[in-house]
């Protein structure tokens, strides 16, 4: 069996690779690394470098023409995106491509595949991010969609609810968070040595991203961020995770730039890698701001995370996250209240085994 795995982006291909390990070591399947987006670009760290550092073949590189993150530039790049597939899609076969979660990219790549009867598995469908725009990716791929793999119970009844069919769907868990077993994290000095930055020092980790659906809001965002994480570095370290190529991401770097100038106790990373982010996410007191990797990760570190604003509104949450607006003196507070405790509950996304149930589910072409 031949299967293309769609990537375009750190936090995609961080997900798939437990099961593209898994895979590594299998007769019966063979995989070819499809990179495109943000991989391919400096200004975001060219992470198709640590795909290949980590001994995987890149087999094909889609270039595509990216303008900006303005509304009209993002509209742009996903045509461009599209033109490109449409290409490849007219000269390459394979049993099953696998599509991941819900950004731009990933939906103009599946999209340029419809007339071709591309036959893709959708990884993570069925979730809910009413603050983004990703939302809409993320169906768009699901109804392009033959298999769908979820990462809860709930998620599958809204897959149904999508595409009309409660026979397309197989509940994995989170597969990302099986990398937590597999991962040596890093203690203090050999993070200290590889990012020099003391994290003995009380640090709270910001990863935040632009509201997409809503986003004339960024603005006002991101003068409480410049605010709020001025005041916190008087007391905490603050390590910053940069955003994608979300609309209006470069506002988020620009501010960033601009504190991190003012107090260099402010440390922005472009890209960790997964190694670096979940040590930096276990070595942390405190996770602030709005992704989905901290919603889904962050109990396994038994971390408590202040999610800000509506980009993550529907997602399911588990009781370590705390749901708050951007507002300074609210989110300062619960900074306070929860930076020395330690979550005890279980993390809700944790499932036995959802690699191997991807890969049989695969083989047997129907779930």
């Amino acid at each position: 069996m031949k299967i293309g795995v769609l990537t375009s982006s750190r936090a995609d291909f961080g997900i798939y690779r437990p099961l593209l390990q898994n895979w590594q070591e299998e007769t019966e399947i063979s995989f070819d690394i499809i990179a495109f987006g943000q991989h391919l670009m400096e200004s975001f760290g060219n992470t198709i470098d640590e795909i290949e550092g980590e001994g995987f073949d890149v087999k094909h590189r889609i270039f595509s023409e990216y303008i900006d993150d303005s509304p009209h530039g993002i509209a742009l790049n996903y045509a461009s995106t599209l033109a490109e597939f449409a290409s490849f899609w007219a000269s390459k076969k394979y049993d099953w491509v696998l599509a991941l979660g819900d950004r731009y990219e990933m939906s103009a790549a599946v999209q340029a595949g419809i007339p071709y009867q591309v036959r893709f598995a959708h990884i993570h469908a069925g979730e809910k991010t009413l603050g983004a725009i990703d939302e809409i990716y993320r169906h768009q791929i699901t109804l392009a969609s033959t298999l769908h793999f979820v990462s809860l119970s709930k998620y599958a009844t809204r897959v149904h609810e999508i595409v009309g069919d409660d026979t397309s769907t197989c509940v994995t868990g989170a597969i990302g968070l099986e990398n937590l077993s597999k991962i040596k994290l890093l203690s203090h000095a050999e993070f200290y040595q590889k990012w020099g930055v003391d994290m003995t020092i009380p640090t709270l980790f910001f990863v935040i991203h632009p509201e997409t659906k809503n986003y004339a809001d960024n603005n006002q965002h991101v003068k409480v961020l410049e605010e709020l994480s001025l005041t916190l570095s008087e007391n905490f370290q603050l390590i910053v995770s940069l955003p994608n190529s979300d609309t209006n991401g470069s506002m988020y770097r620009e501010m960033w730039n601009t504190v991190n100038t003012v107090n260099p106790k402010i440390k922005l990373i472009e890209h960790f890698g997964s190694q670096s982010f979940f040590s930096c996410m276990k070595l942390s007191k405190l996770i602030i701001g709005n992704s989905s990797s901290a919603i889904i990760e962050a109990a396994s570190f038994n971390k408590f995370v202040l999610n800000l604003g509506t980009r993550q509104f529907g997602r399911e949450a588990g009781d370590n996250v705390i749901h708050l607006p951007y507002d300074k003196s609210a989110i300062l507070t619960c900074v306070m209240k929860f930076v020395n405790q330690e979550f005890q509950g279980k993390n809700i996304y944790e499932k036995q085994n959802g690699v191997q149930l991807i890969t049989e589910k695969l083989k047997q072409g129907k779930v």
